[in-house]
């Protein structure tokens, strides 16, 4: 590890929460109604956008930003906030859950 203080807290703490919460997120999103083939469909979609868009990514930030560690932060932190605010708009798009019967038995 580096002398340097960084950032507090560092990324590398939190490596050992990424299988359960890995775990926790599929549960959710079997609880969320999604079944088996459903949660199966997602992953494969997620793992469909990591192949294509993480080397995607990496070109783009290249051509813009070159070796200026400053271009690619701000690069970085508008393609955060542009995925940000898609996630915000799918989560809007999403009716809210209506209630199953088995749920509430009046």
């Amino acid at each position: 590890m580096s002398t340097s203080p960084g950032i507090v807290p560092d990324m590398r703490y939190l490596s050992p929460a990424y299988l359960p919460l890995l775990v926790i997120g599929v549960y959710a999103l079997k609880h969320a109604g999604l079944d088996g083939d459903g949660v199966g469909e997602a992953l494969r979609t997620l793992f469909w956008l990591v192949v294509i868009a993480l080397p995607l990514i990496f070109i783009i930030l290249q051509v813009i930003a070159g070796n200026n560690p400053t271009g690619q932060v701000t690069f970085l932190m508008y393609l955060t906030y542009l995925f940000l605010a898609g996630a915000a708009v799918l989560y809007a798009a999403v009716p809210p859950p209506t209630s199953s019967p088995t749920q509430s038995r009046s």
